[in-house]
């Protein structure tokens, strides 16, 4: 990657990922270039859902719910979490003080942002954007991250 934040926004500009290609750049990265990997997932529930009580499992299919553990939730209680949850995953890459990080959140992957009329999305960041990495990690687990404009990335999702 490029030492420079112009220089990676450049780069950055035309790219487009595909879950492969990620899969591959992790490897690369440690592979071939010595950088430590680390992932962080975030999950935050609206606030109206107390996340001791949710099952082991919920998956909202077909219009249904499906889960499995034990719950006092309603099908109801279940489905508002799972339709207005907020998850982040971040994947860093970190050698020598320097450090890159691709994120993905539900609004993204979903089209629910408004870059380029919804097309889904990864975001990035590293070291030259000026916040520490300890910075970058607290706001995406935070519910609403204040990172500023970042690059975004089309994800480009397989053929059915």
């Amino acid at each position: 990657m490029p030492t420079q934040k112009s220089n990676q926004q450049q780069a950055l500009r035309s790219l487009e990922l595909s879950p492969k290609k990620l899969e591959a750049i992790v490897y690369w990265m440690y592979d071939s270039e010595g950088y430590s990997f680390s992932q962080y997932i975030s999950t935050i529930y609206p606030k109206e859902i107390d996340d001791s009580e949710l099952p082991d499992f919920i998956h909202l299919h077909d219009n249904k719910i499906k889960t499995s553990g034990e719950t006092s939730l309603t099908s109801g209680q279940l489905r508002h979490a799972v339709e207005f949850k907020k998850s982040i995953i971040s994947k860093f890459f970190d050698k020598d003080g320097q450090w890159h990080c691709f994120f993905i959140s539900t609004n993204s992957i979903n089209g629910k942002e408004s870059w380029r009329s919804g097309q889904p999305h990864f975001h990035y960041i590293s070291d030259k954007f000026g916040h520490t990495r300890e910075y970058v990690v607290e706001q995406l687990k935070s519910k609403n991250y204040k990172l500023g404009n970042l690059p975004h990335i089309e994800l480009k999702r397989l053929p059915d």
